[in-house]
């Protein structure tokens, strides 16, 4: 596709367009917009669009619910690149490591995966399996899009309940009251949007399940100096997760 014509696109539609190369390995140009941070403002924007995708074998005829949601889990995982599984796994590293400062970060920061990432990986995938399954079987398969969508705006709040890491990278970029408010307003929409596909009290209660683990990500974070990009990808996993459980349950 020609910059010049990706230049003639409205500015929401290129800030969607670098959430998703950035967070993705579909094929969009990275130069459509040069402004990062706005772009993080369209992260729930680009969950919801890689959901969809990784829902396409049930959505286009595969009825085994099983077979169905294992399929999006492996599509869902390879279209962003295990991006945010990545950062799971360092926080289960360092967290159960038992470290404390800057042996915490050290842990944090190291690339290779511990028996406690190993196994947070394993259950993780296990819980979204069994979710997914019964979300679908129950015929529910919009509850996927939708929690893959809050899972990142609710993450994307850390910065209200905790400090940033002094050796932080992206996660600076999070830091900022404007994205903030630009993540509240994504929540609205989703309890509105979930209170037409469930219900308001199954919204409700999955928001207020996302946001528990988020909160719990953040007091971890903050007794080991602050947040960082890890935080942040294991709050858009974990939070989607609970999501997902809490309305596997009430629905």
């Amino acid at each position: 596709m020609s910059f010049k014509i990706i230049r003639c696109f409205p500015a929401w539609l290129k800030n969607l367009g670098l959430a998703l190369a950035f967070s993705s390995r579909l094929p969009i140009p990275q130069a459509v917009c040069p402004d990062i941070q706005a772009a993080f403002a369209w992260l729930p924007g680009a969950g919801l669009i890689l959901s969809l995708l990784a829902l396409s074998p049930y959505l286009l005829g595969l009825s085994n619910c099983l077979l169905a949601i294992w399929a999006y889990l492996v599509l869902y995982i390879w279209l962003n690149r295990a991006l945010h599984w990545d950062g799971l796994a360092d926080v289960a590293d360092a967290l159960g490591s038992n470290k404390k400062g800057k042996l915490f970060r050290q842990a944090l920061k190291d690339s290779r995966i511990g028996s406690m990432g190993a196994i947070a990986l394993f259950l993780t995938a296990t819980g979204y399996l069994f979710a997914g399954q019964i979300l679908l079987e129950a015929g529910y398969w919009q509850a996927l899009i939708w929690t893959a969508g809050l899972g990142r705006a609710l993450a994307l709040l850390i910065p209200l309940f905790c400090p940033l890491s002094p050796d932080a990278g992206l996660g600076k970029i999070v830091q900022d009251a404007e994205l903030t408010s630009k993540m509240l307003f994504w929540l609205l929409l989703f309890l509105l949007a979930g209170s037409i596909c469930f219900s308001f009290a199954a919204s409700c209660l999955a928001m207020g399940a996302g946001l528990l683990t988020v909160l719990k990500l953040a007091g971890s974070a903050a007794k080991h100096g602050g947040f960082n990009g890890d935080f942040i990808g294991a709050a858009m996993v974990l939070s989607e997760l609970a999501a997902q459980l809490v309305l596997a349950l009430y629905l």
